[in-house]
């Protein structure tokens, strides 16, 4: 493992059962609706990450998509999972960072992210690693490991 982190919608670093989970994602959108006009007024984005969030069949699924259309009925709120747009990792993100009231799920919550957000969460652990063909009799166990070794990355986890 060289990195880790938790894939995010909160600020709870601890596990929580959903029903406080729930509530927690409740009272963001809640507090974002303070500042925006109202819950309504918010931009959803998320990505096409799987089993989180993805598009199937012209419908969007998932667990987060779930848990965010649970809250949104709860607050009985004009927007569903259909308000939810799906868009390139990149463009949402630039989006969260320059526009008011918008709202990215799922977001993995690194130490150079901690103070760019208010985040609700955390809904699932991630972890960051390298991998290698068997055949190739690569080992990385550390990031000087990996320096000599030829990789690609999309820029995603800051």
């Amino acid at each position: 493992m060289v990195g880790s982190g938790s894939i995010s919608i909160s600020c709870f670093t601890i596990e929580i059962p959903v029903k406080a989970l729930i509530c927690s994602i409740a009272f963001f959108l809640i507090a974002f609706a303070l500042i925006a006009q109202t819950v309504n007024d918010l931009i959803l984005m998320s990505e096409q990450f799987p089993p989180f969030n993805f598009e199937e069949n012209g419908q969007l699924k998932g667990t987060s998509v779930d848990l965010i259309a649970l809250i949104l009925e709860r607050l009985n709120s004009k927007q569903n999972r259909n308000d939810i747009e799906i868009l390139p990792w990149g463009r949402s993100y630039q989006k969260l960072l320059k526009e008011m009231n918008t709202v990215l799920f799922v977001v993995t919550r690194t130490k150079t992210r901690e103070n760019l957000f208010k985040w609700v969460g955390p809904i699932s652990d991630a972890k960051d690693v390298f991998l290698a063909r068997k055949d190739k009799r690569i080992t990385i166990k550390t990031i000087d490991d990996a320096k000599n070794t030829i990789g690609a990355v999309i820029p995603d986890i800051l």
